[in-house]
């Protein structure tokens, strides 16, 4: 508890005016002078009565959706607090994340908050700090308490970047061409029989033409895949570096998803709890890439058991080296300094680069 600026000067004057008082012997100086002593004190008693221990704080719109670098607000309110016989401020609100906060008052226990991210990610984590005042305004208590339900959502500059359609290699058969190999009804092409053809597809005829050579066999053309995973792998990221990784992340993940879902695919997002976020539309895909960036352990390997294709996203180290993916399939890697641009099925990312190239691989393999 401590004196406000009109409670210092209060102070003063009840000083002065008793002191007057007791010189000229005036009894009408000293009873005003009790008057104001006694009417500080009630308006502190008051004070106490009314500041709580533990103080609420929520917001109304607990939800606050803005892309990273521009600002959006929402009501704070902090119920049971204001009234006659007490005044409440909130002096700062703090989010635990890189995003800067304004605080405007609208009423007695109603306030607005513009938060200004700087940083992709979902944040959910905040506090408040109060400060409570008696009717007068002569003393001044601090609260803090926690900012329950309020999550602010950073959404990705790439996001808003002009679409660049991902190109799936067309061929002359088909419905929907792939360019690969799969288990189509139409000819894609000719290879020598081994264990993974099958028997109706072995070209009898020639084989019968020519029994010296090696048995051929048609291959099936794959069908345009239906959906592509990417699964994000995450390693141990220190304080310093979280919040860089997570918002590189959040930037290759809209990049990618807008290039499938362009492509007419639907983009499944794995976080390292394994949980499927499928995405077929753009409301679908803003909302999985903000629950992908939460902090979250892996699972039990249930992104090891998904199907078709996958893009791994490798955010970070674990332990003393890389996280182990599969080779085969093609990768993303966040925060490993350009090491892996030699490699085909594998690229960098700090932010600048495009990977629709990537989306393209994929969709033609």
């Amino acid at each position: 508890m401590r004196l406000t600026k009109l409670g210092r000067d209060y102070q003063l004057a009840l000083v002065l005016l008793s002191t007057a008082a007791l010189v000229m012997g005036e009894a009408l100086l000293a009873a005003l002078a009790l008057a104001m002593a006694f009417a500080s004190l009630i308006s502190l008693a008051l004070l106490k009565v009314r500041a709580p221990a533990k103080v609420l704080a929520r917001a109304r719109e607990p939800s606050v959706r803005v892309f990273k670098g521009e600002e959006g607000g929402t009501l704070l309110e902090v119920p049971g607090l204001g009234g006659r016989w007490a005044r409440v401020e909130i002096e700062s609100v703090d989010v635990d994340g890189p995003v800067e906060a304004r605080v405007i008052p609208r009423g007695d226990d109603e306030f607005e908050v513009l938060l200004k991210p700087a940083s992709a990610g979902r944040f959910t984590k905040a506090s408040v700090r109060l400060g409570l005042q008696d009717a007068i305004g002569l003393f001044r208590t601090g609260r803090s308490a926690e900012l329950a339900g309020l999550r602010v959502d950073s959404l990705p500059l790439s996001l808003l970047a002009p679409r660049r359609r991902a190109f799936v290699p067309p061929l002359v058969v088909g419905e929907s061409p792939a360019g690969m190999a799969g288990k189509g009804q139409e000819f894609y092409g000719i290879e020598v029989y081994n264990e993974r053809s099958e028997s109706r597809d072995i070209m009898w005829k020639k084989a019968a033409r020519e029994p010296d050579r090696p048995l051929l066999a048609r291959v099936r053309e794959a069908n345009a895949p239906e959906s592509v995973a990417v699964v994000v792998v995450r390693g141990e990221l220190g304080e310093e570096t979280r919040v860089r990784s997570v918002d590189l992340q959040c930037e290759a993940l809209g990049m990618i998803s807008r290039a499938l879902l362009l492509a007419g695919v639907r983009c499944d997002i794995v976080p390292p709890d394994g949980k499927v976020l499928g995405a077929e539309t753009d409301g679908d895909l803003v909302e999985a890439i903000m629950e992908s960036s939460s902090p979250s352990r892996a699972g039990d390997g249930e992104g090891a058991r998904l199907g078709g294709l996958k893009i791994y996203l490798v955010v970070g180290e674990a332990g003393d080296g890389p996280w182990v993916y599969p080779s085969r399939d093609p990768a993303v890697f966040i925060g490993r300094g350009g090491s892996h641009h030699d490699d085909r099925l594998s690229a960098d990312f700090t932010g600048a680069e495009d990977l629709t190239r990537m989306v393209n691989m994929v969709l033609g393999r």
